[in-house]
């Protein structure tokens, strides 16, 4: 018999040995089950619930067994190449709802330690932090509410820094540099209520040069029209092979076979009259208000807006009269 001492003796064994548990081992694997049972569930991120937490001070110390609600994600199972800070505050649980509230972050993967939040992870706007409270007997220890005890200062771009600061002021964040343009981006430096330091910024946008590395627009979808859509179905079916989806509620079919987008459509729908045979384009435009800007600079017009689940589109009409339509396609209507 080996004499390697196996660490899952303490836990099958603690309810009888006089030893004290080590909780910091008991924490890492009680997180690591919980999340190879959430990956092979494949549960996605939830609301996270944080009834079970207590409020501890380093004198209080409360028995916690279940595992606070909360899914993996896939970028807690793929080891990636980044510096993730891992931020320690007084109070984790106010915490969690100031970032929730305040920098608009989205939270998961939260897992309790002796009656308080041993772990979890923030998420703004795609930038990850980890987030935890105090730990006096690891040497985890945050910093004074003021920042003065700050050694770290934390880099965030987001995308409109005016609205951002505003909304982190509002919530008791203190601005110790203001906003101001420097180095590419115009940022400003904050202390958040629980002693952290953040450089938050939103890069400035070179009109010239995003032209000179915009890529050409590329048609984004296209419409043919017929009287009688289930009839072309079956002709263009039989003779180019293209295969439909079911009828979309407005009588129309879409091709799921082609590279190009194409779809069928009545002649007359909730959107539009057009003639049988009429094809409509649509022309993607990443830059969807500033293309808008080039149609009317160029001596187009822009007809009308509009705002769909699958994206923002413009109506257009170019320097002769010839209409055609942009789109912004919103996520998930992706080509």
């Amino acid at each position: 018999m080996s004499d390697v001492h196996d660490p899952f003796d303490q836990l099958s064994e603690f309810a009888r040995v006089d030893e004290p548990l080590d909780v910091e081992f008991a924490a890492r694997l009680r997180g690591r089950v919980q999340r190879a049972l959430d990956a092979a569930a494949g549960r996605r991120p939830t609301r996270f619930d944080l009834s079970g937490v207590q409020r501890a001070t380093p004198a209080t110390r409360v028995q916690t067994t279940d595992v606070i609600t909360n899914d993996i994600t896939e970028r807690n199972s793929t080891m990636t190449q980044v510096i993730t800070p891992y931020i320690c505050v007084h109070d984790a649980t106010a915490a969690i709802d100031w970032y929730t509230e305040f920098f608009r972050a989205e939270v998961s993967n939260v897992i309790p330690w002796e009656g308080r939040v041993g772990h979890a992870e923030v998420d703004v706007s795609g930038a990850v932090f980890y987030l935890s409270d105090e730990a006096p007997q690891l040497g985890v220890l945050a910093p004074e509410r003021d920042g003065s005890r700050s050694s770290v200062s934390i880099v965030l771009y987001v995308a409109a820094v005016e609205e951002f600061v505003e909304r982190a002021t509002r919530g008791g964040a203190v601005v110790q540099r203001p906003i101001e343009e420097a180095h590419g981006s115009r940022s400003a430096w904050l202390v958040d209520p629980f002693g952290h330091r953040w450089n938050v910024g939103t890069p400035v946008y070179d009109e010239a040069a995003a032209a000179s590395r915009r890529s050409p627009s590329e048609p984004y979808y296209m419409t043919l029209s017929s009287p009688d859509v289930e009839r072309s179905a079956a002709f263009y079916g039989a003779v180019l092979d293209w295969e439909f989806s079911p009828p979309n509620p407005n009588g129309g079919r879409h091709v799921v076979n082609t590279t190009m987008p194409i779809g069928l459509r009545p002649t007359q729908d909730e959107f539009a009259t057009t003639a049988p045979g009429e094809i409509v384009m649509w022309f993607i435009a990443r830059d969807f208000d500033a293309a808008l800007d080039r149609v009317v600079t160029a001596g187009g017009t822009v007809v009308e807006r509009n705002n769909w689940d699958s994206g923002r589109e413009a109506i257009c009409e170019d320097d002769q009269g010839v209409a055609f339509k942009l789109s912004e396609p919103a996520p998930g209507y992706d080509k």
